[in-house]
């Protein structure tokens, strides 16, 4: 890189520099570590110490090379230091696993070196050969952490440091709000991993399934003082979640509770024969009756705060945003990195980052359960609207081919489309040739009070269309037929508050729905499984949309969600 000359350049210079620190770090750890303890430890133990090492490794020399390329001068610039980041976010979403894996990595270190003296020495060996022995190997285990935090702090300095007039200004806003979402996350989940580690460290005796810990259990909610009563006896305490002894801060397990069994009661009023200290109440009650607790709280505040805990946690188990989908969705922790089938974003963190549908493996937010497509459902196509037009007339020339729609009438004066259109529900139109009009094209639609034409020859009020021929072309005239398909006539014809929404010709079928759509457009036709569909048209297939029409609702449908059924006169 070229000599710094302004604040902006030091931001990028530090970026450099360290960035080939921390690279001789990840090498020493590859080269002075990884390889020479390889013969002493199993494969086991070395995939649990170096998990994500090599990869990190090879991961930040690409990085690496690639600033250096955003920082020649300009003539030479093949990137930008945001494009840098930008292209390798998803290599950098390993650190996730690599941070969730650390804690288990510096156990394992610690439990061979103090029961095995050949891992012990090598370990001490490899350190006073790699670093005089200034760092151990757990240390710099920790390394990569460091770094993955600190880069949102560099991306900040730097964005400091840039005029918003910069090409990379915009670039660099963009890559920190990813970045610092992401690091946020694995952050917050790591601290979370340690809380919850510390309070199972904390239990004696506790009971559970074999090679699960705590954290298996879900994400922390809440911890603090409850007193909980069983209605199986009088005695409280007895059956509680945690119930604390009188030495130091360690604690005796007593039961737990699966929250999914039960409803939440509340109780309105303080219980009179409870203590003192613990008077505001609450049930938790089994949904089969099998028996019920009574949790006691030291204030109203603390109450309500228990009780928002729980209920977040039921909704967690049972999220009623997804009470009226097809999927069997439970919470998931995604070992490796996964975008959400709904939104395409990254499921971000650490553990339990989102749902996963047990039927078709779909991985969605939890803010996303609504929305997410039918179970098994093929992946939505980009959605229609002018563009289905407008961009496919160069690709095949079976567009410029108008007898092939439904909606073409071939020759046509405005009498006989008048009569065609006559008992036609409201909505119905043809594309016709005016031989009064020298051969242009003419739009006739039926409207709920009267039955118009219009003739083609305008203006577009969109900024997508400009046009002005006395006499379109069958490209122009498709492209406006598409457009006006999604969008109303009253555009560009006053008064005329209406779209083009059936095709005049008999209709090309009938589909059944095999899936659930939610539509997120008015252009759209939403399907329940099992809906039949009339389905209006097929020019759109190309791009993945039929158009269609249930009872009284037109728009287009994702064409593999459905299923074509037989002709009224087809052989069973």
């Amino acid at each position: 890189p070229a000599a710094p000359l302004e604040k902006r350049d030091y931001c990028i210079k530090e970026l450099i520099e360290t960035e080939k620190n921390y690279i001789e770090a990840l090498n020493m750890i590859t080269r002075d570590f990884m390889r020479p303890l390889k013969d002493v430890l199993t494969p086991e133990e070395n995939e649990v110490i170096f998990k994500h090492i090599k990869e990190l490794a090879d991961t930040h020399a690409g990085f690496h090379a690639d600033l250096h390329k955003a920082c020649l001068v300009p003539q030479q610039q093949q990137m930008r230091i945001s494009d840098c980041f930008l292209r390798w976010k998803d290599k950098f979403i390993v650190y996730g696993d690599y941070c969730s894996n650390l804690p288990k990595a510096q156990e394992q270190i610690d439990e061979l070196c103090t029961k095995k003296q050949l891992v012990n020495q090598c370990v001490l060996n490899c350190q006073q050969k790699a670093n005089d022995g200034k760092f151990k190997l757990r240390d710099l285990l920790s390394v990569p952490m460091q770094r993955v935090l600190k880069y949102h702090l560099l991306l900040k300095e730097l964005m400091k440091n840039t005029a918003e007039t910069h090409e990379d200004y915009h670039g660099l806003e963009k890559a920190l709000k990813i970045l610092a979402h992401y690091i946020n996350e694995v952050k917050r989940d790591n601290e979370t991993l340690q809380i919850i580690a510390d309070i199972q460290a904390s239990i004696t005796d506790v009971d559970l399934v074999s090679n699960m810990e705590l954290k298996d259990y879900g994400r922390l909610l809440k911890d603090g003082e409850l007193k909980i009563k069983s209605h199986d006896d009088n005695n409280k305490i007895k059956n509680s979640l945690i119930s604390s002894v009188n030495f130091g801060e360690q604690y005796i397990y007593k039961s737990s509770l699966a929250l999914c069994d039960y409803r939440l009661e509340n109780a309105p009023v303080c219980s009179s024969d409870s203590p003192v200290s613990f008077q505001y109440y609450w049930f938790l009650v089994h949904i089969e009756k099998k028996t019920a607790y009574t949790m006691y709280a030291k204030t109203e505040e603390m109450k309500k705060k228990w009780i928002e805990a729980i209920e977040k946690a039921m909704d967690n188990i049972n999220p009623s945003i997804a009470k009226d989908t097809d999927h069997q969705f439970a919470m998931h922790t995604f070992k490796v990195p996964t975008y959400c089938s709904d939104c395409n974003k990254l499921l971000p963190g650490i553990f339990y980052q989102g749902y996963i549908c047990s039927v078709c493996g779909a991985g969605v937010h939890k803010t996303c359960l609504a929305t997410v497509r039918s179970c098994g459902a093929p992946s939505l196509p980009p959605r229609p609207g002018s563009h289905m037009g407008s961009q496919s007339f160069n690709v095949s020339a079976s567009y410029l081919n108008l007898a092939e729609y439904p909606w073409f009438a071939g020759t046509m004066e405005r009498d006989g489309a008048t009569a065609v259109l006559e008992k036609s529900p409201s909505g119905t139109f043809l594309l016709r040739i005016s031989t009064k009009q020298n051969g242009g094209y003419a739009i006739s639609i039926k409207s709920v009070f009267v039955m118009t034409s219009r003739h083609l020859v305008h203006r577009a009020t969109s900024p997508a269309r400009n046009m002005k021929a006395c006499s379109c072309s069958r490209h122009l005239s498709q492209e406006l037929v598409s457009w006006y398909e999604t969008h109303s006539l009253s555009e560009s014809f006053k008064g005329l508050e209406i779209s083009l929404l059936i095709p005049f010709k008999n209709p090309l079928g009938r589909a059944v729905a095999l899936h659930n759509f939610q539509p997120t457009a008015d252009s759209m036709l939403g399907l329940i499984k099992g809906d039949v569909v009339t389905v209006l048209s097929k020019a759109g297939q190309e791009k993945g949309w039929w158009k269609g029409q249930i009872q009284e609702r037109v728009g287009y449908f994702p064409w593999q969600y459905v299923q074509e059924l037989p002709s009224a006169g087809a052989e069973c």
